[in-house]
């Protein structure tokens, strides 16, 4: 048994930067739903979580890039 832990990486499905897009991907969630949630966090924090965003982005390494033959497929 040679299962590897997830960890905590920016993602490659990124809107703005990948950090919530990484966190869902850590957690098993649908991204939107991070999204919105830091989105109405950072509203009601009046901007702590912008800051936690720009300081996850800074300490969160890129995610290794897999190969998929699929991206050169024609659809």
């Amino acid at each position: 048994m040679n299962a590897q832990k997830p960890k905590l990486t920016l993602s490659a499905n990124r809107q703005l930067f990948g950090v919530c897009a990484g966190i869902a991907e850590f957690f098993g969630w649908k991204p939107r739903t991070i999204r919105v949630a830091w989105s109405l966090a950072t509203l009601f924090s009046l901007g702590s979580f912008f800051v936690a965003y720009i300081v996850c982005y800074a300490v969160f390494p890129k995610a290794p890039y897999k190969f998929d033959l699929n991206d050169f497929k024609k659809v």
